[in-house]
């Protein structure tokens, strides 16, 4: 009985190790913090080095109808209250946040990510160090009256709310990110992460180890997930860096419009030169003028794009489909892969298609019910007709795709699986799955070997009882 039960304890702990090696990654997924920030308008996002960009998010439980009301301070010192301190505002852009959405403003246009409103930042962050305080103003008595909802500070030394800030040479990708503390005081701190180069919408926190976390948000999000933004007019064209740049007064308040439909291979006697096109759809009830917006393509084999911007008086009409031909843009979509976006005058990209594998002659590229794939029937200025290709025996490829995007200095790649092939994620289950079955596989052989040894005694009599009654019958014949 003691060997029963040494076996038992060793085929136990062998089990327990097992399990201790196949949940080391859930274990390391949960050791970082993700985003989280107090109610209210509250900051939940910053980078101030490189190319800078912060995120306001509505926390309330309500929409809050115009934030032109609320102002953005910007002091050039971890203490703005040291002398010599310069220092700068912002006011929000006259737009509705409805509750749990996000406001991104960014110095050099990026991915909206799933922000509902985009816009220009026209603070200029010092990478040493720094103070921002958000604030509502409001008239009373015939006084402004301010009251501050939120701050942030940061310094390249210990000091300040975010410490020990490098420089963006040695941390060009490094951003911050808002988190719950989760201690009594239900505090909230800073977590450094990265900007993903390969992925355009995720962080990454822990970079050098074996595992990196992905911190995935409402606002960093997968593409096929991205609700379209809300356009609001946000700089006339004098700010800094902005040469010229402006959002017409008539989109103020619309949503974006949604690239719907590609050909990036025209079947004969059709040409790429002429015959490509790349569709529209405004989901708006009203007019949608395109006037200094950009069209941006990219392969999957080059990072430079190719822009074209829509010249003044483009308009999109109220619920309708628009196809932007070749010959008109003079820009040509690869045939062995790539992407298409839809950029603001300011370079945000507003909207985007997924990335396409290699397009066949005349397979159309298309969205329908939220999900892109291939279609055998194009219908240009028309909503989209789904005729799914004949299916054939495909190898699992990963596709990578720039997205550069005009007036962008960090031009980062990003790296997304084809609608054909499993995603990274899938393909680390898959693997997660094989494990799982050996180890069952393994538990069973032990199961037996066990149940064979505890038993053998009875397992040895009934041998010897089979034994006994064939000699018996063999002598009755």
């Amino acid at each position: 009985m003691y060997r029963g039960n040494h076996l038992f304890r060793t085929v136990a702990s062998v089990l327990l190790a097992l399990l201790v090696v196949l949940s080391s990654r859930a274990v390391y997924a949960t050791a970082e913090p993700s985003i989280e920030a107090p109610s209210g308008l509250t900051l939940t996002q910053i980078k101030m080095t490189g190319d800078e960009f912060l995120v306001v998010r509505n926390n309330t439980m309500s929409t809050i109808a115009n934030l032109s009301s609320y102002w953005l301070y910007y002091y050039n010192n971890v203490n703005p209250l040291a002398s010599g301190v310069s220092n700068s505002s912002q006011q929000l852009p006259a737009g509705s946040l409805g509750s749990g959405q996000s406001l991104l403003l960014s110095a050099n246009g990026m991915a909206t990510c799933g922000a509902a409103i985009a816009g220009k930042l026209n603070l200029g962050l010092g990478d040493s160090g720094g103070f921002i305080q958000l604030a509502q103003t409001s008239m009373q008595n015939g006084a402004v009256r301010q009251e501050v909802l939120d701050t942030v500070s940061w310094s390249s030394t210990a000091s300040g709310g975010i410490s020990n800030v490098p420089t963006s040479t040695k941390a060009p990708n490094a951003v911050w990110y808002r988190y719950s503390t989760q201690d009594s005081a239900g505090g909230y701190g800073w977590q450094q992460a990265e900007l993903v180069a390969t992925e355009a919408c995720v962080y990454s926190v822990g970079a050098g180890s074996e595992n990196v976390q992905r911190i995935d948000t409402e606002q960093f999000a997968e593409a096929s997930s991205v609700p379209p933004v809300q356009i609001i007019s946000m700089d006339d064209g004098s700010a800094s860096g902005v040469t010229g740049a402006f959002i017409p007064d008539r989109d103020r308040g619309l949503q974006a419009p949604l690239i719907n439909e590609l050909l990036p291979n025209p079947a004969s006697p059709a040409s790429d030169d002429a015959d490509e096109f790349i569709e529209l759809y405004n989901p708006n009830d009203a007019i949608f003028d395109l006037s200094g917006f950009m069209l941006q393509v990219a392969s999957t084999t080059s990072a430079s794009a190719k822009t074209y911007s829509f010249p003044t008086g483009t308009l999109l009409a109220a619920r309708g489909f628009t196809a932007f031909r070749s010959s008109n843009t003079h820009i040509s979509m690869s045939n062995s892969g790539g992407q298409v976006w839809l950029l603001d005058p300011f370079a945000n990209v507003i909207g985007q298609s997924t990335p396409y594998g290699t397009a066949k002659d005349g397979q159309v590229w298309a969205l329908a019910n939220g999900k892109w794939a291939w279609t055998t029937e194009a219908t240009p200025d028309k909503s989209n007709i789904i005729k799914v290709p004949p299916t054939t025996t495909k190898k699992s490829t990963k596709t990578t795709v720039s997205t550069k995007t005009a007036g962008s200095t960090a031009g980062a790649s990003k790296t997304t699986q084809t609608a054909q092939s499993p995603s990274a994620h899938f393909e680390e289950d898959a693997a997660t799955s094989k494990i799982h079955i050996y180890v069952l596989a393994a538990v069973a052989i032990l199961a037996v070997l066990y149940g064979a040894y505890e038993y053998r005694h009875d397992i040895l009599n009934r041998i010897h009882k089979f034994r006994r009654n064939r000699a018996v019958r063999q002598l009755a014949r």
